[in-house]
């Protein structure tokens, strides 16, 4: 999944977000139907061989007055994938739906769950608000299952949740997307990965320099897949996630296409989520090796990289430094 343009040149790209610049949100983050001005905001984005040169945003009244779709006010796609462990994909799913203070659609992947299992989701979902399900009868992957479903939102952020994590709080998700609102310059923010059993950091989420420290916020080259945000507009600018990644490697290769774009990623310890971490899992994937085909060298200041070259099959080393 790539822009227009991505090998070499001059390329655009056009995202369009309808919003409500005058919408009071009632109880439990929901928008009122009281709307005043309903606009479009339309970013334009030239592309110079593969890199965001320039990029407009401007703010078109369409219209004054009531109701349009309720989809023009959502601020965040809190998005979800799920492959057969229906109790868990359920929790995460209610702890979505308990955020607060933001006005948030859930959309749901399903990559092939078993018939029961994905009956059981069916029920969940025919009774709650605002959710959405997608059933693709097979599994795509995480990066391809990521893809679809920020498709089926149009929200200006998009918040990743994995199936087997909840958020930490009823405010987990406005807080996000305030770091967010307040940065133009933020692209993504990686979440801090808790123990869902102990309470403690995840050591198995933690990828990150062993200098920072994990109550601590600090500019950083990625962030974890079990819980993140992403701005829309650079998600789409930069193609998305690689599917040709089905498992493993997917977000460090996005975040790298994003920093290359010249923007930043931060991980933010008060925007949390509490992981169902299992250590059978974890100690499986201790022991494999995983090798990807690097199609990004990212180049940023106080921090070295040394990558694969683009187009090498191979493992892809990182080192950073403690800025």
């Amino acid at each position: 999944m790539r822009p227009a343009g991505w090998q070499g040149g001059q390329a655009h790209a056009r995202e369009l977000s309808q919003v409500t610049s005058h919408a009071a949100v009632g109880r439990r983050g929901r928008p009122d139907r009281r709307l005043v001005t309903w606009a479009r905001i339309i970013t334009d984005f030239v592309f110079d061989n593969g890199n965001i040169a320039h990029e407009k945003t401007t703010f078109e009244t369409i219209r004054e007055g009531a109701a349009m779709s309720i989809d023009g006010l959502v601020q965040a796609d809190v998005i979800i994938l799920s492959w057969n462990r229906v109790e868990d994909t359920i929790a995460a799913a209610k702890s979505a739906i308990e955020q607060e203070g933001v006005v948030k659609r859930i959309q749901i992947v399903d990559q092939g769950s078993d018939p029961a299992n994905l009956a059981a989701l069916e029920r969940f979902v025919a009774k709650a608000e605002d959710i959405r399900l997608e059933r693709l009868g097979r599994n795509t992957g995480v990066a391809g299952g990521r893809n679809i479903a920020t498709a089926m939102g149009r929200a200006p952020y998009i918040i990743a949740l994995d199936s087997d994590a909840i958020f930490a709080d009823r405010h987990t998700v406005s807080r996000a997307v305030a770091h967010l609102d307040a940065d133009p310059g933020l692209c993504a923010i990686g979440f801090r990965i808790v123990n869902f059993f102990s309470g403690e950091n995840d050591a198995g989420s933690w990828d990150y320099p062993a200098a920072h420290r994990p109550d601590q916020r600090f500019s950083t080259t990625r962030f974890v897949g079990a819980g993140h945000a992403i701005r829309r507009s650079v998600f789409t600018a930069v193609g998305g996630y690689d599917d040709r990644l089905f498992f493993c490697g997917e977000e460090l290769d996005l975040c790298y296409r994003m920093l290359n774009a010249g923007l930043r990623i931060d991980y933010v310890p008060d925007v949390a989520v509490l992981h169902k971490v299992s250590p059978d899992h974890r100690s499986y994937w201790e022991k494999v090796d995983i090798f990807i085909q690097c199609e990004t060298v990212c180049l940023v200041p106080t921090i070295q990289h040394a990558v694969a070259a683009p187009g090498d099959i191979g493992r892809c080393v990182l080192r950073e430094g403690a800025s």
